[in-house]
């Protein structure tokens, strides 16, 4: 040993810091294949460590108060010692023994496996049956160090299960496999082996060892024998088959472009079912299917690129690191599967119900899963461990709050079912449409859970609830009692041991509903003793306090602390305060029903404040039962009296709910009452017994009845909308502008509203049948709600066009005007509705007011399109105020199609048919098709143009290249006889007379013609 190292180790297990010790609960335990220690920090440390021969030296940043009691006495096999004290510790190792050490949050763990030449060989008991050549299984290789800390590459090591059939049976596999089992291995006796192999991450990343080692199973489960790591493979394309035999075909991912949402299409076969759940920063995709997919092609996508892919010989798990507020969608498609990225506030699947089950005096549990698909056995590469995942080949069910057990914890997903197994003895097997958790023949009385009543949910059942509070649950006097007493406690303890009985204090005061005071209690806690206050039980009671106080955004930072994860007590007020800033309660019910059974334990003035929110969420959100079973539990407390009517209604009683409702109107409870009389305005309306009119009036009364929170702001929005929908138009868009100034953080949600309904009266036709002076001054007064760009000028077309209609073109253009007085000048928008405006000028003859309406509009950088309307206009409205010269000249800088129509109309009405020819060939030559093509209408009406032109200014050259080139497709058909007699050549002889004739009728018909192509409609 290095006497210097040595030295400063010994050094730091002697030197005490100057800060307080934290407490650090150390934990030691052997499991199958090496031994682990685990430092249990209250928050995240840094660490190091050395190694001199077989001693482990540790050194932590910060000093501890380490809990070794007893922990020598249960060391594992491969640690012969363990000291810990200030800042270090020492571990003292077997020879040779090897060591992997890494961070799990707050937790520092050492995990010491034997050295390679101390390890047994494989039993020929747990031999792996023949498999087919395309999955050849070696011997089991030395048993491998448990899985890399997060900071390194990982893969998930799996166990793998045969699928079992719906329902299932235990009996021989078949033999030949079906189609299922080609992808999978096939059913085995519960009694025969089976294998577990390492799931190597593709691309980049190098295999990773199997974290499953071979370990005696109970009968009941299958034995786990160790299978080599298969050699990499060069990875298919993603257009080649898949083989005919059970192996596993790798096929490449891709990522869908322009999709609205971050996609990726995974080619699994339509038959894959799939489970989606989330442990830590990862959301795991899995499939019961053995595809290695390609995931190379992802590496550079921002989403996609820290995916991750392993495979088992019955699975593939695809790993994401995704935010915790991401959800995935998964869609079936020609090519595979789609996966999409949705971002928070998405509607979720529909809440899987559970029921405890007793059969033959053994309890169990079934999860009912519509599409139940397969179950696959999983281990955790950062934890090892053991999951047991049921997948859906259909549907998207999920089990939106997790729940803990004895002997297992069902865990929270988001497609599927996932349990998180503590006993080796927890089976879970597909049914039919669901999922059955039982337990092994060791546990005769199966799982350590106790039925609930007939139809009652399992959040109900007689199970224990998960704590994180020590809330007394005392009658109010005995509460009152120990409040007293903390007190006095509190006020004799010295300042620095004050924080225990303030804790204690607070969650009196919570019991008894004193929530100011609580939280001012912890608050002092927090400021005399800091470490305290950093505790995770100061952040869960200060969270508490001050959501029970009415202060859900003070509330909402300590209780969303990670380190609170994991209880149903947190779960319950997080729910609460969820539903207390507005969280939907299709979002809110199922966390309420998972933590239903603490409500009926706490004390009463507690319950009080929190079951009527829970009740009425659950109802609202589809939780029947569960709210069924907390009301009956609860009694007939009139905190409930809402929630009671709201049964009457979630059960079809329509006429009780409504009477019911009504009845509450005599409480002195404002909420309640609100609320009451708002479900019975929705029911009535909802069951046809009143109009929107009525609903709307019966509402207005409730706006000033309760104030100030979100519930305020749902019936206002609610009101609003049913005075748009009576066709009160003014007084919906007066609300929802007084809601935004009442709520200015949700005043962008509510403005999108006002432009919807602005939409709705100028865009959509709502305002067609108001009086028209009407439509104006609510056009005038929420002008500052058109939308920019096209959108806003098809609605002031719209209006304008209606006004023009009605005789009112005077006050059309006062309207039009004011728009664009209120527009920003160079503005686009600005240019738009001054070119409205312009026209309008000019077709009431005043063609100064149109040219000073441009000149005031004239836009910076106009679009093209927008630039040669402004100049057609312009030149219009010159040659309309007598100055045609100017006109023609403004004109004549541009070879927009537009305005070189322009132009040959303006050199018509001149009499310049000369400038009308040159004008009208190079629009000819943008406009018509090759010689001997056919013509449509706009072509054959600019020929004719042309003819009329060149035949007035004598232009015998283009006529007759008029007759050669087009003559032929105008021989017959529409406008023929002109354009023939026109293009046709002089007058020789007798023969011709009846052409002369012919040519006079013309002569006589021309100004029709003309009038006829000046009006024609022109692109």
């Amino acid at each position: 040993m290095h006497r210097p190292l040595l030295l400063a180790f010994t050094l730091a297990l002697a030197t005490s810091a100057a800060h307080a010790e934290e407490p650090v609960a150390v934990r030691a335990g052997s499991h199958p294949g090496f031994g682990r220690v685990v430092f249990e920090w209250p928050a995240p440390v840094g660490y190091t460590v050395a190694r001199e021969g077989d001693r482990i030296l540790l050194s932590f940043e910060r000093p501890g108060r380490f809990e070794t009691e007893g922990v020598n006495r249960r060391l594992p096999r491969q640690v012969t010692s363990l000291d810990a004290s200030g800042t270090g510790a020492a571990i003292e190792v077997a020879p040779g023994a090897r060591l992997r050490h890494y961070r799990l949050g707050a937790r520092i763990v050492l995990d010491v496996a034997p050295s390679d030449a101390a390890r047994p060989p494989a039993s020929p008991a747990r031999a792996v049956p023949p498999v087919p050549a395309a999955a050849p299984i070696a011997a089991a290789p030395p048993l491998p160090l448990p899985p890399a800390p997060p900071s390194e590459p990982r893969a998930l090591a799996a166990v793998s299960e045969a699928r079992v059939p719906v329902p299932p049976r235990a009996e021989a596999p078949p033999s030949e496999p079906s189609a299922r089992a080609s992808r999978a291995d096939t059913a085995a006796p519960a009694s025969a082996p089976q294998a577990t192999e390492a799931l190597a991450a593709t691309g980049p990343a190098p295999p990773i060892e199997a974290s499953v080692p071979v370990a005696e199973a109970p009968r009941s489960e299958p034995q786990l024998a160790q299978v080599a790591p298969q050699p990499a493979q060069a990875l298919p394309t993603a257009g080649t088959p898949a083989p005919s035999g059970p192996g596993p075909v790798s096929l490449t991912a891709r990522a869908v472009r322009n999709a609205p949402h971050p996609s990726v299409v995974l080619p699994f076969a339509a038959t894959t079912g799939f489970a989606v759940l989330r442990r830590g920063d990862w959301v795991w995709v899995v499939a019961d299917e053995a595809r290695p997919v390609d995931l190379r092609p992802l590496r550079a996508d921002p989403v996609f690129g820290s995916a991750e892919v392993a495979v088992t010989p019955a699975a593939t798990v695809i790993r994401v690191r995704l935010p915790d507020e991401a959800a995935v969608r998964l869609a079936r498609t020609e090519r595979g599967v789609r996966l999409e990225v949705l971002p928070e506030g998405f509607p979720p699947g529909n809440a899987l119900s559970a029921a405890v089950r007793e059969e033959g005096g053994r309890v169990g549990l079934t999860v009912e899963a519509p599409g139940a698909a397969a179950v696959v056995h999983l281990s955790d590469p950062d934890t090892g461990e053991r999951l047991l995942i049921g997948t859906l080949a259909e549907g998207e069910g999920r089990v939106p709050v997790g729940r803990a057990y004895p002997e297992f914890s069902l865990m929270p997903t988001q497609r599927g079912v996932a349990v998180l197994a503590w006993s080796e003895h927890v089976t879970l097997r597909p049914a039919d449409n669901a999922f059955a958790l039982t337990a092994g023949q060791t546990m005769p009385r199966g799982l350590a859970i106790t039925p609930g009543q007939q139809g009652v949910d399992l959040s109900l059942a007689t199970r224990a609830p998960t704590r994180s509070f020590d809330i007394p649950s005392l009658p109010e006097a005995a509460l009152a009692e120990r409040l007293r007493l903390l007190r006095a406690e509190t006020a004799a303890a010295p300042p620095l041991a004050r924080a225990r009985p303030r804790m204690m204090l607070a969650e009196t005061m919570l019991a008894l509903g004193f929530g100011p005071e609580a939280y001012a209690v912890l608050a002092l806690a927090a400021s005399e003793d800091p470490v305290a206050a950093a505790s995770p039980r100061w952040a869960a009671l200060a969270g508490a306090a001050a959501l029970l106080a009415g202060r859900p955004d003070e509330a909402r930072g300590p209780l969303s602390d990670p380190r609170l994860d994991g209880t149903d007590e947190i779960t319950l007020w997080r729910a609460w305060l969820a539903e207390q800033t507005g969280t939907p309660a299709a979002v809110t019910a199922p966390k309420f029903a998972a933590a239903a059974p603490l409500l009926p334990a706490y004390p009463l003035p507690l319950a009080r404040r929190i079951a009527p929110s829970a009740a009425e969420a659950m109802l609202e959100g589809g939780e029947v039962e569960v709210a069924d079973a907390l009301l009956a539990r609860l009694g007939e407390l009139p905190e409930l009296a809402l929630s009671r009517a709201m049964l009457m209604e979630a059960r079809g009683r329509i006429d009780e709910a409504l009477a019911a409702y009504e009845a509450l109107d005599r409480l002195r409870d404002r909420r309640q009452r609100v609320r009451a009389l708002a479900r019975a305005v929705e029911l009535g309306l909802r069951e046809g017994r009143i109009g929107a009119p009525e609903a709307a009036a019966r509402l207005e009364p409730l706006l000033y009845a309760w104030r100030g929170d979100a519930a305020e702001r749902a019936l206002r929005l609610r009101a609003a909308e049913l005075r748009a929908q009576s066709g009160d138009w003014s007084g919906a868009l007066l609300l929802l502008r007084e809601t935004a100034s009442l709520f200015p953080d949700r005043a962008g949600d509510i403005r999108a509203r006002l432009g919807e309904a602005f939409a709705a009266l100028f865009r959509d036709g709502a305002a067609d049948t108001m009086p028209p002076v009407e439509a104006i001054a609510l056009f005038e007064e929420n002008a500052d709600l058109l939308p920019p760009g096209q959108a806003g000028d098809e609605m002031v077309a719209r209006l304008a066009e209606r006004l023009v209609a009605l005789d009112l073109t005077a006050r059309a253009g006062i309207t039009l005007q004011r728009l664009m007085d209120s527009q920003p000048e160079r503005g686009i928008d600005r240019a738009r509705t001054g070119l409205r405006l312009a026209r309008l000028k000019l077709a009431d003859g005043d063609a100064a007011a149109a040219l000073a309406v441009l000149g005031a509009s004239e836009p910076h950088r106009p679009p093209p399109a927008l630039a040669t309307e402004r100049l057609v206009l312009r030149a219009r409205a010159l040659a309309a105020s007598g100055d045609p010269p100017a006109a023609r000249a403004l004109l004549a800088q541009s070879e927009d199609p537009v305005a070189l129509d322009a132009r040959a109309e303006l050199a018509a009405q001149a009499g310049d048919w000369k400038d009308a020819v040159a004008a009208l060939k190079v629009l000819a030559r943008s406009r018509l098709p090759a010689p001997g093509n056919p013509l449509d209408a706009d072509q054959r009406r600019m020929l004719l143009r042309l003819a009329v032109a060149a035949s007035l200014s004598g232009d015998t050259e283009t006529l007759s290249g008029l007759a050669r080139d087009h003559g032929a497709a105008m021989a017959t058909g529409p406008l023929s006889e002109p354009f023939r007699l026109l293009t046709g050549g002089p007058v020789r002889g007798a023969s011709d007379l009846p052409r002369v004739s012919a040519e006079l009728r013309l002569a006589r018909e021309m100004p029709r013609i003309l009038a006829a192509l000046a009006t024609a409609p022109r692109d």
